[in-house]
């Protein structure tokens, strides 16, 4: 009976429809930036063997935020368009060298804006890379774009993004997901010093979401004199917004933020 290998998965022609770009770094790469940019200090190695050695243990973590803290590695290294594009290129590139022909990758644009960045310049720097990437190793890529439960008024920004890039060329083939907390009947609040616990909205909060959704979806409805119309579908149990702009359907599911 013949055994399944790398390499024969490797030949498979494949979607990867839940890549982390923040967790999807090259160790090369991370070296670079950090050097570029003077943050050596942020990260837990000096060389790739040991960024390998680090990235290894991983696996064996005992909780969720020893398992996490990779990110505390890679987000301070993703603050600047050029770090964007790069990162989000590579990972178009090594996904189509895999034989990877569709991806989508999800990332919070909150993370990337420590340093004065704009959650819009933080979007266009990626679509940039992976169209690049797009153009150079045939791959086709949409982008999930999330929200953070911590972060709730960035929310119904994130949830304009659709709409202000509905004329643009790359964005034909994206896909973008938000969390919109703000409709749950609660949130969930959380600060370095006190358990998460549930907030109820107060009525003025939610008359404000209703109205935000109503712009939305008129909005959309204008977009359709367009050639393209996009499809809304809105899932309460994962609190995120659906948009698909490719050939009126909606294309493979996407996975709840999980917090993130």
């Amino acid at each position: 009976m013949p055994t399944l290998d790398r390499d024969t998965i490797l030949a498979w022609p494949k979607a990867e429809l839940h890549c982390h770009l923040d967790g999807s770094l090259r160790l090369e790469t991370m070296l670079d930036l950090a050097a570029k940019q003077d943050k050596l200090d942020v990260l837990p190695a000096e060389d790739v063997e040991g960024m390998g050695l680090e990235l290894k243990k991983i696996d064996g973590s005992p909780t969720l935020e020893e398992y996490l803290r990779w990110f505390s590695y890679s987000i301070p290294l993703m603050q600047t368009r050029e770090a964007l594009h790069r990162i989000a290129y590579e990972l178009a590139e090594d996904a189509a060298n895999e034989n990877v022909r569709y991806i989508e990758v999800r990332y919070g644009p909150i993370l990337h804006t420590e340093e004065g960045l704009t959650m819009w310049q933080v979007n266009d720097a990626v679509l940039a890379g992976l169209a690049d990437a797009e153009r150079d190793h045939g791959i086709r890529s949409g982008i999930i774009v999330c929200g953070l439960r911590d972060r709730n008024q960035t929310t119904v920004v994130l949830c304009m993004l659709p709409i202000a890039f509905r004329s643009h060329n790359i964005t034909s083939r994206v896909r973008i997901a938000c969390q919109l907390l703000i409709l749950l009947s609660n949130m969930r609040s959380s600060s370095p010093n006190t358990d998460v616990r549930p907030v109820a909205l107060h009525g003025a909060v939610q008359v404000v979401a209703v109205a935000v959704i109503v712009t939305i979806v008129a909005a959309v409805v204008v977009a359709a004199a367009a050639r393209t119309l996009p499809i809304l579908r809105l899932s309460l149990s994962h609190s995120k917004l659906l948009v698909s702009r490719k050939g009126g359907q909606i294309h493979g599911p996407v996975c709840p933020c999980q917090g993130r």
